[in-house]
Formats: structure tokens, C-alpha cells, sequence
């Protein structure tokens, strides 16, 4: 690492950003298709991150469903919390 570069938490909060996020999840369809999704499940998102494929997965899991969304980045877990409310 540079000696002139420092790594620290961003304070950012998601009212900071004044442009959509553009996130086009791979295989959408594929992984929808390939689950076996129904209301009352419990479903886990390993790698939540803009939320994309958990959008599609929470509805058709609702209204006993359950989504766990897991991501290692705090401030995509911030946004997909907000994405999927």
C-alpha cells in the first residue's frame, strides 16, 4: 500500500449520493428459475450486496417468507436494507 494512502470507514450514509445505483444482477433469471421458491420459506442472501436477486426472491417467499441477507460490506448492507423495506 502506498505510504501517501490511508484506509478508514467512510462516514457516508446513503443520503449522501444524489445518483441511482445501476446494478444489473448476473443470472437473474437463471437463479430464480433454478429455486424452488414459495411463500413461507426462509431464504438466505450470501452475498446480498445491491440487493438485486433478493428483490426478486423476497416476493415470491412473502408473506410467511423470511430473506437473511449477508454481505462483508456494512454500507451495501445499509442500502439493501433500504432497496428491500
Amino acid at each position: 500500500m502506498p505510504d501517501n494512502l490511508s484506509l478508514a470507514p467512510c462516514p457516508l450514509s446513503l443520503a449522501s449520493f444524489s445518483v441511482p445505483s445501476i446494478h444489473i444482477p448476473v443470472l437473474l433469471h437463471e437463479v430464480i428459475d433454478s429455486l424452488d421458491l414459495r411463500p413461507g420459506l426462509t431464504v438466505v442472501d450470501g452475498t446480498v450486496g445491491a440487493g438485486g436477486h433478493s428483490s426478486k426472491i423476497l416476493p415470491r417467499i412473502q408473506p410467511e417468507g423470511r430473506l437473511i441477507g449477508l454481505d462483508r460490506d456494512p454500507m451495501m448492507l445499509a442500502f439493501a436494507k433500504d432497496k428491500l423495506a
